[in-house]
């Protein structure tokens, strides 16, 4: 347990990379080490390493093939890769085994928007607020499957409770400030792309949107290049 408990304290101080070094100690001293492999996946995430994080929660799950929670991160993994088709079996599975689970629900949402199955999505998505109303993320994925099928205000909404859950979400500034524009509030659409920090990793993005809105090509060409693009931010963490 030594490395293991080495590796959560430095998590905890945010040292991640140390964190995983440690987790890969306990691994070499058992391969059988279900919660080294969990916890090495998880950190994967936040590193925005999903692809191994994908294999980690893999092996996890050959070990305890019963682990919801390790179930709903690969689907979280798999909607940052836009695998989308992929992350819902994982979804499902986490389902079977706590069907109350909102995480599970809200990935499973996210990844029907990701798919253009809004309706779909919604309904997912609004489950996992009914067991949940505080989780960002299935806020998130409604306001994008209300994007979607252009309900611009209802989504503004959403969005609205997805960064009062979580007020540094730069992807959802950014899915607000698309739903104002859709709105005609554009001074209102820029004060939102204007919350992402520079240091952001959406904040070329939020740029991108930015300028739209500054040196406007033509309106309908915009609209339709802004919804496609922002589509792909359901990947994102909320």
């Amino acid at each position: 347990m030594g490395w293991l408990n080495i590796g959560y304290t430095l998590a905890k101080l945010g040292r991640y990379d140390e964190a995983i070094e440690s987790w890969d100690e306990a691994i070499n001293l058992d391969p059988n080490f279900e919660d080294a492999w969990y916890n090495r996946a998880v950190i994967l995430g936040i590193l925005s390493r999903f692809e191994e994080g994908v294999q980690s929660s893999d092996k996890a799950l050959e070990l305890n093939p019963r682990d919801a929670d390790a179930w709903a991160n690969k689907a979280r993994f798999l909607i940052a890769l836009e695998r989308y088709e992929d992350s819902i079996p994982a979804s499902d599975r986490a389902l079977e085994i706590n069907p109350k689970y909102a995480n599970a629900w809200a990935n499973k949402g996210n990844a029907l928007c990701g798919l253009g199955k809004y309706d779909d999505g919604i309904l997912c998505c609004e489950k996992a607020i009914e067991l949940s109303p505080g989780l960002g993320l299935a806020w998130f994925g409604k306001g994008q499957g209300l994007i979607g099928l252009g309900r611009y205000q209802e989504a503004l909404d959403a969005f609205d409770k997805t960064i009062e859950v979580n007020p540094n979400s730069a992807v959802s500034c950014i899915s607000r400030g698309l739903a104002l524009k859709m709105l005609g509030r554009n001074e209102d659409a820029l004060a939102s792309y204007d919350r992402v920090e520079l240091d952001s990793e959406f904040a070329v993005t939020a740029w991108s949107y930015k300028a739209d809105l500054l040196f406007p090509v033509s309106t309908e060409l915009s609209n339709l290049i802004l919804i496609g693009q922002i589509s792909g931010t359901a990947r994102a963490w909320c």
